[in-house]
């Protein structure tokens, strides 16, 4: 019985020490950073919009409309794609104040 609980633990452990891998990088929004996946992914989630592009397919780019304006992952932001972006931002931070800690 021990021997049972003692793999079941070990089991656990690794699995609960493996999700570090699912760490997501997000860029600053300023000019001339170039947007990855995972910025698109947060621009998503700040402006409420539902993700477009690359759902199975590893190879195909994403992409998410913001303010009739499309962005594109590999994309270089403009001073005003930042600027516009960090608006969004500040607004869903301060909507949202214990998810910015």
């Amino acid at each position: 019985m021990k021997k049972i609980l003692l793999l079941a633990f070990l089991g656990f452990s690794a699995i609960a020490f493996g999700q570090k891998d699912h760490d997501k990088t997000i860029s600053k929004m300023e000019e001339g950073t170039v947007l990855t996946k995972d910025d698109i992914g947060f621009i998503n989630m700040v402006s409420g919009v539902k993700p477009s592009g690359a759902t199975r397919d590893a190879k195909a780019k994403w992409s998410t409309k913001f303010k009739s304006k499309i962005y594109n992952e590999e994309q270089k932001l403009t001073k005003a794609d930042a600027k516009s972006l960090q608006t969004q931002i500040s607004k869903y931070v301060k909507a949202n104040p214990g998810l910015s800690k």
